[in-house]
């Protein structure tokens, strides 16, 4: 349990330091970004929220029972909200490392 909680915690860290540094490489000079680690942060929450819903509309549409519990770390979460902050912490690392692909 301390491991899986180990890793998701991990992947949260990677997916915000790559949401930093995607935010820095876009350049947005003209927008003044009083703090990187909140901006990135805010935007994962967003991402994450909006990828919760559309699964959870999904799941409704289909028909499947969305009460799914995962144990993590002695918490009992939501499986679709573990599954949309792990695609929204993935989604940065992918985008870091295609861009650097794209750069050479």
């Amino acid at each position: 349990m301390l491991v899986t909680a180990g890793v998701l915690l991990a992947l949260v860290g990677a997916g915000v330091k790559c949401k930093m540094s995607n935010n820095m490489w876009r350049g947005s000079r003209e927008q003044i970004i009083t703090s990187p680690l909140a901006e990135a942060i805010s935007q994962l929450v967003g991402i994450s929220g909006g990828i919760y819903l559309a699964l959870s509309m999904t799941m409704d549409f289909i028909g499947l029972n969305s009460d799914i519990k995962v144990a993590v770390g002695g918490c009992d979460l939501n499986a679709l909200a573990l599954l949309a902050i792990i695609l929204a912490c993935v989604q940065p690392v992918l985008v870091g490392i295609l861009r650097k692909i794209s750069q050479r």
